[in-house]
């Protein structure tokens, strides 16, 4: 990921975990058992398609305007509107490394603090790509990957993307949460 990009991104992930109105307050961790000290999932934007004839209003052009909007879906557009900017600059990086994978790209976490936390990615149905921004040790904070019971591939991510199975075993390796910075 170009430098220009990375400081801007970095930029935008400071400004997200300093105000809670974009959910980048520690009281917002939308995964409660990944240990970080924030956590947000970013959704792709909803695309509204031609008519088909439930729930909206057709208009002229056959597109439909849809008038029955759930809580859910209300509070996701809310929260993409104060990340929009973060949201496009993420699949801008995803974009310069692999195009085919961006254009695939539904969902972003975003996290600061994430730490330890060895899990499973339930809802992935391929990998994923990890990119770790801030102040932290060269060599630390990497994204690990049990390969099998007795192999663990550990990928570097600070300043780069690095495609992780997130259906296996995968976890955020050790650096000094308490005095150094961490996004991803």
């Amino acid at each position: 990921v170009r430098e220009d990009l990375r400081n801007e991104l970095l930029t935008e992930l400071r400004d997200w975990r300093h105000n809670d109105k974009r959910g980048g307050s520690s009281n917002n961790r939308e995964r409660p058992s990944i240990n970080a000290k924030c956590y947000m999932i970013l959704r792709a934007p909803a695309v509204v398609s031609p008519s088909n004839g439930s729930g909206g209003n057709n208009n002229d052009d056959g597109t439909t305007v849809i008038t029955k909007v759930s809580r859910r879906e209300k509070r996701r557009h809310k929260k993409m509107e104060g990340n929009v900017k973060l949201w496009n600059l993420a699949l801008l990086a995803m974009k310069e490394t692999d195009p085919e994978f961006a254009t695939r790209c539904s969902e972003i976490a975003v996290t600061y603090g994430f730490t330890g936390s060895p899990h499973i990615d339930r809802q992935n149905a391929s990998p994923f790509y990890g990119l770790a921004l801030g102040e932290f040790t060269e060599g630390t904070g990497c994204v690990n990957v049990e390969c099998s019971p007795r192999i663990v591939a550990e990928v570097n991510t600070k300043n780069r993307l690095g495609r992780v199975d997130g259906r296996w075993p995968h976890w955020v390796g050790g650096y000094d949460v308490e005095r150094e910075e961490r996004f991803s």
